[in-house]
């Protein structure tokens, strides 16, 4: 279902499928509550979980269900973006469509990391796997992520109330689209 190579390279990044090898340059972050607070995760307290969770996503990527890339910066890992939930068909519908979720440690915000990292990938999405139309969400409560994902041209759907739950309390999220046809 997938390209072969999977690999995108951009003028200062390497985004790589991630996979195991990737284990202890992700294991720092995921442990990090400041990145955990806006995410669906909480820290990771045992190195376990992460190998799971890198299982889980090679796995995904092999059931074609979504890709995830490890991104690096002059051989620094900085952070990952995925194209995940990708739909296809469900019986007489077409939907060719994924969600982008994205995530970078926090030494590496602030350099327009991620902006560059989703325009390859959305132009990815588009271009390599045909997908139709992509979905983006994010915490109401962070303005960085909303910025990132308006550089990359979305357009604003709307909000949705207490979206889910995180540490007994609901949040509100922001919700997004960017068809083929828009870029």
């Amino acid at each position: 279902m997938f390209p072969e190579n999977l690999t995108i390279v951009t003028p200062r990044l390497l985004l790589t499928p991630i996979s195991m090898k990737d284990l202890d340059d992700v294991w720092p972050h995921v442990t990090d509550p400041r990145i955990c607070r806006l995410m669906s995760w909480q820290p990771h307290q045992d190195k376990s979980e992460t190998r799971t969770l890198i299982e889980n996503l090679e796995q995904s990527r092999h059931d074609g269900r979504g890709i995830t890339w490890s991104i690096f910066m002059d051989g620094r890992f900085c952070g990952i973006i995925s194209l995940i939930s990708i739909m296809r068909h469900h019986r007489a519908l077409t939907y060719h469509s994924a969600e982008l979720a994205y995530w970078l440690g926090v030494e590496s915000q602030g350099q327009r990391i991620m902006s560059e990292a989703g325009r390859h990938v959305i132009a990815f999405a588009f271009r390599e796997l045909g997908i139709h139309r992509l979905v983006v969400e994010h915490f109401t409560s962070n303005p960085q992520s909303e910025m990132v994902i308006r550089q990359w041209g979305f357009h604003y759907i709307g909000e949705k109330r207490h979206a889910f739950m995180k540490d007994g309390v609901w949040h509100n999220a922001k919700a997004y689209d960017l068809l083929e046809t828009d870029l």
